[in-house]
């Protein structure tokens, strides 16, 4: 609830969020790097959850494990299937958000990830 008050008292500040462009409704974003840190060899991933046109939920970090570079043979798919994780993970948190305020109309479609 506080994103919700935080949003509220800086309406006029940031992205617009559109009631005319939701006809995608929630929609999630993510992706991976195949590029090992040489430091600790975690790769990177980032997400993006957008709603009505508008940025709600935004992350870029290294992937919990390590040892999955092209240097170990997992590649890839075990680095993008992380990602797409820990974006399905925020979706879930915000579909549970909006069927807490009772917004049910957001969230009676499957959310594209």
């Amino acid at each position: 609830m506080q994103m919700v008050a935080w949003l509220r008292d800086h309406k006029k500040r940031g992205m617009r969020f559109r009631s005319d462009n939701d006809k995608h409704g929630l929609v999630a974003s993510c992706d991976a790097s195949n590029k090992t840190d040489k430091h600790d060899s975690e790769c990177q991933r980032s997400d993006v959850i957008q709603w009505c046109g508008g940025t709600i939920g935004m992350s870029s970090a290294k992937n919990a494990h390590t040892g999955y570079g092209s240097h170990t043979g997992y590649g890839s798919p075990a680095n993008e299937c992380m990602a797409i994780r820990v974006a399905a993970a925020k979706v879930r948190k915000f579909r549970h958000l909006f069927e807490q305020m009772g917004l049910m109309e957001l969230i009676a479609e499957p959310t594209k990830v």
